[in-house]
């Protein structure tokens, strides 16, 4: 909904491909289908590498409704 992107990188590291990528996943305890949905397009593009790292905002302490309120 916000537009979000999944900046992502590959590099070669002692010869073997490593996925680096960072993501904002959707916030709000009412948006745990877009996260769940987001996490489904993620996953497979990471699992074409036999390395990744997955780092950011998942927004996962929405899910149990402890949003922090600023």
């Amino acid at each position: 909904r916000m537009f979000r992107h999944l900046p992502m990188m590959s590099l070669n590291l002692n010869g073997s491909v490593t996925r680096v990528a960072g993501v904002h996943l959707e916030s709000t305890q009412y948006e745990f289908v877009a996260r769940e949905r987001q996490l489904g397009v993620i996953f497979p593009l990471l699992d074409t590498s036999p390395h990744a790292f997955l780092m950011g905002d998942f927004n996962f302490c929405a899910i149990h409704g402890q949003e922090n309120r600023a």
